[in-house]
């Protein structure tokens, strides 16, 4: 991916968003995190979502916006917490990794999982990259 291609799938893609970190969460595999990168030039905002597994790109999980900062500034952080280049990246939007889920949830193992992340990860704060002001919080 190249700063090029962040720019013009947000303008003109369908949500104005580019998801470009989507795995499952290590200790609660039910819980997905997606990174989208929105906003226009020079004004770009990193939104963090983490949703269960079967509910990916709906609306249901809970979310993390940060303040609004320079596409380049996004690009660092997310190239520190990814430990990769941006060359590297992965358009989410276009690949569609984890956004369907066919298997049967089992709903208490489910709500245990939930009470972890809301108490032991604090809504998923613990697994934010750093070096962002976070002003939207769940």
């Amino acid at each position: 991916m190249t700063k090029d291609e962040i720019e013009n799938y947000i303008s003109i893609g369908v949500r104005g968003a580019v998801c470009v970190y989507r795995e499952r969460l290590l200790s609660l595999p039910l819980l997905v995190m997606s990174i989208y990168i929105s906003g226009k030039m020079g004004r770009f905002i990193l939104n963090i979502d983490f949703d269960p597994i079967d509910m990916v790109d709906t609306g249901e999980g809970w979310s993390w916006q940060s303040e609004a900062v320079t596409l380049e500034d996004i690009i660092h952080v997310l190239e520190v917490f990814q430990s990769k280049p941006l060359l590297h990246w992965e358009n989410f939007n276009k690949a569609g990794k984890l956004s369907y889920y066919d298997e049967n949830v089992d709903n208490e193992e489910y709500l245990q999982k939930e009470t972890s992340f809301k108490t032991d990860m604090l809504y998923g704060e613990k697994l934010l990259p750093l070096g962002i002001n976070w002003v939207g919080r769940p």
